[in-house]
C-alpha cells in the first residue's frame, strides 16, 4: 500500500513517527540540524476516513497549538492529504499555503497555486519517491535478479541434458570439491558451483525464493550492488563450506545457489533492520521467520550444506553494510515562518 510505503520513506529520510490517538492521522517530525527548527508533517488518510473541512481544521490547529505552547523550538508545518482528490481535500488545501494532496490512485503530488515555495526541496524529494513508487508497481520483476534466475534455469537444463547423455557427474562441470580446489588449484569451482543444482526440486525451491526475495533487494539497493552481493555471497559461502569440511575431514561435493540466496536474505534482513523494521512488503518478523525456517530445515535434513548457508547469510549482511548507505534527510529550511 502506498500510504505504508510513504510512512516508511519519511522515516527513512530522517523523520520520527509520533503516535496520535486519532485514527487515520499520522504525525512525523524532524529536527533540522542547522538551527534546531522542527519540521512537522501531518498526514491525513482521506481514503480511510473522509474528513470534513471542520475536522481537518480542528486537528491541524490543535497540533500546531501544542507545538507553539512548548516555546522551545520553531516549527515548520506541512499537511499531506492522502486520497482520491475529493472535494473536501481540495477545500482543505485551499485554506493554507502548506497543504499538499497526494492522489492515491495516480500517485501524483498536487499543489494548488496558493502553496508556498519554502518546502521546495522536500517537494522534489517527495515527487521523486512517488514517481519511483509508480514505476515499481508497473514493473513486476527486477532486471538483474530475473536474469540470475534465467541463467540458473538455462544452465540446469543444459547440464541435466549433458549428464543424461555423457554419463558424467556434476564434478566434471564445476561442482565444489575442496581437495580439487586446494590441491589442484581449481579455484573457479568457488564460482561455478553456485550455478549447478542436483535436481528439479533443488533448483525449483532455490529459484522461487530468489525470484521474490532478490527482487526486493535489487529495487532497494540497485542492480550492480545486488549482483555484487549475490556473486560474492556465493563465493564466500563456498569458502566457508570448504573450511568447515576441511576441518571436519569430510569430502562432500557441493552444488547450488543456496549460499548466494542466503546472502540475498541476509542483505534484505539487514536493510529491514536499519529501515525501521520494513522493506516494501517484507517486515522484520517475516524475514526472521524465513531465515530461521531456512536454517532449521537445513539442520534437520540430510545432504544440506549448512556451512554454506550460514556463510552466505553472514556474507550478505557484511557486504550490504559496506555497500548500502541509507538516504538522509534532504529538506533544508529556506525561510523562517510561523
Amino acid at each position: 500500500m502506498l500510504l505504508e510505503k510513504l510512512s516508511d520513506y519519511l522515516i527513512e529520510i530522517g523523520f520520527s513517527s509520533i503516535r496520535l490517538n486519532i485514527e487515520h492521522i499520522y504525525l512525523f517530525q524532524q529536527r533540522l540540524q542547522k538551527d534546531g527548527t522542527i519540521f512537522t508533517v501531518l498526514l491525513f488518510d482521506f481514503d480511510q476516513s473522509n474528513f470534513t473541512v471542520q475536522q481537518f481544521l480542528s486537528v491541524r490547529n490543535q497540533i500546531e497549538e501544542k507545538y507553539r505552547e512548548t516555546e522551545i523550538f520553531q516549527t515548520e508545518f506541512l499537511c499531506l492529504l492522502y486520497g482520491n482528490e475529493s472535494e473536501q481535500m481540495k477545500e482543505c488545501a485551499a485554506l493554507y499555503d502548506c497543504v499538499w494532496i497526494i492522489n492515491s490512485s495516480s500517485k501524483a503530488l498536487i499543489l494548488f497555486e496558493n502553496q508556498s515555495e519554502r518546502f521546495s526541496e522536500f517537494r522534489i524529494a517527495l515527487g521523486d519517491f512517488l514517481t519511483e513508487s509508480s514505476r515499481m508497481k508497473s514493473k513486476s520483476f527486477s532486471l538483474m535478479n530475473t536474469l540470475m534466475v534465467i541463467i540458473n534455469v538455462i544452465i540446469f537444463s543444459i547440464i541435466n541434458y549433458l549428464l543424461y547423455k555423457e554419463e558424467k557427474s556434476l564434478l566434471d562441470y564445476g561442482a565444489l570439491f575442496w581437495p580439487l580446489v586446494k590441491e589442484e588449484g581449481e579455484y573457479y569451482r568457488l564460482f561455478t558451483y553456485m550455478f549447478l543444482h542436483s535436481g528439479k526440486d533443488h533448483i525449483l525451491n532455490n529459484m522461487i525464493v530468489l525470484l521474490f526475495i532478490g527482487d526486493n533487494l535489487e529495487r532497494a539497493i540497485g542492480k550492480w550492488k545486488y549482483l555484487i552481493i549475490y556473486l560474492f555471497s556465493g563465493v564466500l559461502a563456498g569458502i566457508v563450506s570448504m573450511g568447515y569440511h576441511m576441518y571436519q575431514e569430510t569430502t562432500p561435493m557441493c552444488v547450488g545457489a543456496s549460499g548466494a540466496i542466503f546472502g540475498v536474505c541476509g542483505a534484505v534482513a539487514y536493510l529491514i533492520i536499519i529501515n525501521k523494521g520494513r522493506l516494501e512488503d517484507l517486515s522484520k518478523g517475516q524475514m526472521i521467520l524465513f531465515v530461521f525456517f531456512g536454517l532449521y530445515g537445513g539442520f534437520t535434513s540430510q545432504g544440506v550444506d549448512n556451512a554454506a548457508h550460514i556463510g552466505g547469510l553472514l556474507a550478505g549482511i557484511f557486504l550490504t553494510a559496506i555497500l548500502y548507505r541509507k538516504t538522509r534527510a534532504v529538506y533544508k529550511q529556506e525561510e523562517k515562518s510561523l
